[in-house]
């Protein structure tokens, strides 16, 4: 019985990586047929920043998360433990998010010596950001051994993404937005999702004293994000 469970929870992870690596592949030429290389530039270039203060923000906690996860066999325990980390990141994301609102015509000039990409650099950090918190999830669902609902939430978001993102190139012709309209709308739906699994799973719990013992721990590993 637990080789058919081992076989089956490989088999859902498998799905999940097919998935996620067949829709770039099948999409690629869709998108490069309406979006130039140059736009696609911009697109990293707004990506990297959103992912290096992201990071930042989030910490190293979902390295310790993952870690400590076992440690807290109590339910209301293990609770408390991901909601305290939660509100935590998303503060910073907040934070930093509000930061990167306020300063997105400095960061617009500075990266691409143009204003006119100020809300796309904003609208990549935000969907970046959301996607970080997204990952907390997963990682409950894969150290409980619940590959099912890994793969179903993994396979959902990048469903949303591609397919949002395919109809507002065709057939609004908003190019290289679509991508990050398509991660964002993508990335929040699943997050509601989510918010509304886990409402029915913990109880919210927030712990000072958890929260700063993940953080002495997660400190050191911040700049390896």
């Amino acid at each position: 019985m637990e080789k058919i469970n081992v076989f089956k929870n490989a088999s859902f992870y498998l799905l999940t990586t097919f998935i996620g690596g067949i829709f770039p592949l099948i999409t690629l030429p869709v998108f490069t047929s309406y979006i130039s290389i140059e736009d696609f530039g911009i697109f990293s270039i707004a990506q990297v920043y959103s992912f290096f203060v992201c990071g930042i923000a989030n910490f190293g906690l979902t390295i310790i998360f993952e870690r400590e996860f076992f440690e807290y066999s109590n339910k209301k325990q293990l609770s408390k433990l991901f909601y305290s980390i939660i509100v935590f990141v998303s503060s910073l994301l907040l934070f930093f998010g509000i930061m990167t609102l306020i300063l997105k015509e400095i960061l617009s000039i500075f990266f691409f010596k143009s204003e006119s990409y100020q809300n796309f650099i904003f609208l990549s950090f935000v969907s970046v950001g959301i996607g970080s918190l997204k990952h907390y999830f997963l990682i409950y669902f894969k150290n409980k051994k619940d590959a099912k609902s890994f793969a179903f939430y993994s396979i959902i978001d990048v469903v949303l993404l591609y397919c949002i993102a395919m109809f507002m190139v065709i057939f609004l012709k908003l190019g290289i937005y679509a991508i990050i309209y398509g991660q964002f709308f993508g990335s929040v739906l699943v997050l509601i999702l989510l918010l509304v699994r886990f409402s029915k799973i913990f109880d919210f719990n927030f712990d000072k004293k958890i929260l700063l013992k993940a953080l002495k721990l997660s400190f050191p590993l911040t700049p390896k994000i």
